[in-house]
């Protein structure tokens, strides 16, 4: 987060020219990269002396950057986006290199072949078909792949990941697009909603059942969390809430502060607060160096969300609520059942990770060098450790059944899915 802050800060306002964003790039072990050569256009810009550099650019531009010894990379401005940063991968450049397994037995690398990058995956044990979304040669593909065998799908736009939701429908999702789809003899798109309707209505959602639909929120600058429940007639009610009120108080009063700042800095011709037309959106009030700090600071740090999960488990509703270590249960009328605290013990840099196919919750934690995967048991909130991913630096971990899933980069930079066996 720190060298995020630090070398990732966001010049990201919408003016006339267009916007504005801070450039960086990492190698393969992840170190930022200085002395790279920057492209628009195919035209050369600048080079970095440091490790970053600022660029002005518009729709639909392309930008690339390059360095001796590396292969160059590129990013392709298809719609003004509203990150802070962007981060580009260097990577040696070594042709036709075999690819470099993962060196520990207790890993098996199930897909991803010589030149294509693993994106996103999922496996659906009721059918034992694994679905990989991947890149090839700057082309995309989903691939089902079986004991029998595998087939590719091309798409027709850049996936970014894909997702799985409350009722077990699957979506692939870009940045502007969800699709749900479903995979069979011939890839069929069953729906498409905008990626904002959908994460509005579709990724919050819980559980269902014939007379409530249960989904979550966050509020107040992300620090309050809260389970509602909508029944037939539409009434809304409220099942649970949680706030660090701490939290809350400190990101009002930076909001505040950005807010004032701005107000401050700005002239009332151009102060789009004053005009009525600000879209509620922080990056676009970056009109100083001094404010593009204080929101970077804000997106990143203050309004992080609070850590509280709602799952629809088999016999009932589970929150898992890390801020006030708890377990609860609530049954399909969203009346408590049951509390329990969370074992305190190793909950470090917690991510939460539920298992839709066989019902259960994990926690995946880093701890100095211990990479450890616990299973949550919900009546108690004890916690098992029961595996590691230790000599690995995983990314998008599934857990399914028996094993653990994940992404891992080969020495060459493609992400590669591997799997392995935990002790249930």
């Amino acid at each position: 987060m720190k060298v995020l802050l630090t070398f990732g800060v966001i010049i990201n306002y919408f003016m006339f020219f267009g916007q504005t964003l801070i450039l960086t790039a990492k190698d393969e072990q992840g170190q930022l990269v200085n002395g790279f050569s920057v492209f628009k256009n195919s035209f050369f810009i600048g080079k970095t002396t440091e490790f970053t550099y600022p660029l002005v650019y518009k729709m639909y531009d392309t930008i690339t950057i390059k360095k001796d010894g590396m292969v160059s990379d590129e990013f392709v401005a298809f719609t003004l986006v509203d990150s802070l940063t962007h981060i580009f991968s260097l990577m040696p450049n070594i042709r036709d290199k075999e690819e470099v397994l993962v060196k520990y037995e207790k890993y098996n690398r199930i897909a991803g072949g010589l030149n294509e990058n693993v994106i996103d995956y999922f496996y659906y044990p009721d059918r034992d078909v694994l679905m990989i979304l991947k890149s090839l040669n700057g082309a995309y593909y989903i691939e089902k792949k079986t004991a029998k065998g595998s087939s590719n799908y091309p798409l027709a736009f850049k996936p970014q990941s894909l997702f799985l939701d409350a009722l077990g429908n699957t979506h692939i999702l870009s940045i502007d697009t969800a699709y749900q789809i479903w995979l069979e003899d011939s890839l069929l798109y069953v729906s498409k909603l905008s990626r904002t309707l959908f994460d509005v209505k579709i990724k919050p959602l819980i559980s269902k059942n014939t007379k409530y639909v249960f989904y979550d929120n966050y509020s107040d600058f992300n620090q309050c969390y809260v389970l509602s429940k909508t029944d037939n007639a539409n009434k809304v009610s409220l099942v649970y809430k949680s706030l660090n009120k701490e939290a809350y108080m400190a990101a009002k009063d930076e909001y505040n502060e950005i807010v004032n700042l701005y107000n401050k800095e700005t002239t009332p011709i151009n102060n789009v607060i004053l005009n009525g037309t600000w879209d509620g959106n922080m990056v676009s009030l970056g009109e100083t160096w001094q404010l593009i700090q204080k929101i970077a600071w804000f997106i990143h740090v203050r309004s992080i969300p609070i850590k509280c999960y709602s799952f629809g488990m088999n016999d009932c509703l589970v929150i898992v609520n890390f801020y006030e270590g708890e377990v609860r249960k609530f049954d399909w009328a969203g009346a408590p059942i049951d509390s329990v605290d969370i074992d305190s013990k190793r909950l470090k840099n917690i991510e939460i990770h539920y298992d839709f196919f066989y019902d259960s919750i994990y926690f995946y934690g880093v701890d100095n060098n211990a990479k450890e995967i616990f299973h949550l048991n919900v009546d108690t909130g004890k916690l098992n450790l029961i595996g590691n991913l230790n000599q690995i630096e995983p990314t998008q971990i599934k857990i399914i059944g028996n094993y653990a899933y994940f992404l891992s980069r080969n020495e060459v930079g493609f992400n590669k899915l591997y799997k392995m066996k935990i002790d249930l």
